[in-house]
């Protein structure tokens, strides 16, 4: 988690745009682009948000839908985008319990 966030905060970076996630011991030479939006007012301890996109594999539809409350309440969004060589299928399923209902 670290990895991801702390150059993103420490850069002052805000706003809307995405990179390349690239880790060759558990991505066996792939790559993620994350999708992520960072709201102008954020400080190291900005809750963080991760949207998991599903089959059509549309990130950055999910993130683009959670900007505005992202900035409404202060939230980072972080939007991975998992390439279906990594993940095919579209059979994986991830089991949450939501903290709080974003609406």
């Amino acid at each position: 988690l670290n990895s991801l966030t702390t150059p993103l905060l420490t850069d002052n970076l805000m706003g809307t745009d995405s990179f390349k996630f690239t880790d060759q011991a558990t991505l066996k030479n792939d790559e993620i682009d994350i999708f992520y939006h960072i709201p102008q007012m954020n400080s190291a301890t900005t809750p963080i948000v991760f949207v998991f996109h599903g089959g059509s594999r549309n990130p950055r539809t999910y993130r683009d839908s959670l900007v505005s409350k992202a900035d409404e309440l202060g939230f980072i969004v972080m939007a991975p985008g998992l390439p279906s060589s990594l993940f095919p299928g579209g059979d994986i399923r991830i089991r949450a319990t939501p903290l709080c209902q974003i609406s």
